[in-house]
């Protein structure tokens, strides 16, 4: 299972990616504080799971979630508030 994390904030970003990695062994858990990296990425990899910030510099969670839907129709995304 491929999971991206994506918020701006480098400390919140790897307590999401600790606790991913703790309940999730097998997942390849990749993190990005760039939201716009990570949609790249998830444009040319398969990506199962998204847990975004809602709100980023540039684009936010929801945005996230529209573009790589149009990629990955049945893709999983958790909204993080703060």
């Amino acid at each position: 299972m491929n999971i991206l994390v994506i918020d701006n904030d480098p400390n919140a970003l790897e307590r999401v990616a600790a606790r991913l990695r703790a309940e999730k062994p097998g997942g390849k858990i990749l993190t990005f504080t760039d939201p716009l990296l990570a949609v790249k990425y998830g444009y040319n990899h398969p990506v199962d799971m998204v847990y975004a910030k809602t709100v980023m510099r540039g684009l936010g969670g929801g945005d996230v979630a529209r573009l790589l839907r149009n990629v990955h129709p049945y893709i999983q995304m958790e909204l993080l508030d703060a």
